[in-house]
């Protein structure tokens, strides 16, 4: 039996979602009092940006209280702190605490620990090819 390209990409679609959910349930499952996913990757985009509180609201796609409250929360915890610019003190800038390094580290290293698990029912062929599939769509921009 031929599939049609809407029941193919129906399909795609359905697994997409699975498999999300499948990573979101074991993270939550293993995770004790670690970081959640949102607070990680805006531990992740403070990393590799030092960015301005605006900049966290727009990369994550939230209004600036939502991004001001999950910025508190993690300064609270000690991840981040708010540095001022030294050229403009009206700037202030987010920035990984060394507590943060350390704390993202190993939720980094728990999570490729995971998916490893995940992937190793997969041949190195298969990873590659995932590897491309996942490297096409993310390339696509619309």
């Amino acid at each position: 039996m031929v599939k049609s390209r809407e029941e193919t990409t129906n399909k795609a679609i359905s697994l997409i979602f699975s498999v999300s959910r499948m990573i979101k349930e074991k993270y939550q499952n293993e995770r004790q009092k670690n970081i959640s996913g949102m607070k990680l990757e805006t531990l992740r985009y403070i990393k590799e940006n030092k960015p301005l509180m605006k900049d966290i609201a727009e990369y994550l796609s939230i209004a600036p209280p939502s991004a001001t409250s999950l910025i508190n929360h993690l300064v609270e915890a000690k991840l981040v702190e708010r540095v001022q610019d030294g050229s403009d003190r009206r700037i202030v800038r987010m920035s990984i605490t060394s507590f943060g390094e350390k704390k993202f580290a190993q939720e980094m290293a728990m999570i490729a620990d995971r998916m490893k698990r995940m992937l190793s029912p997969l041949n190195t062929g298969e990873k590659e090819n995932l590897i491309k599939i996942l490297e096409k769509i993310s390339k696509t921009n619309d």
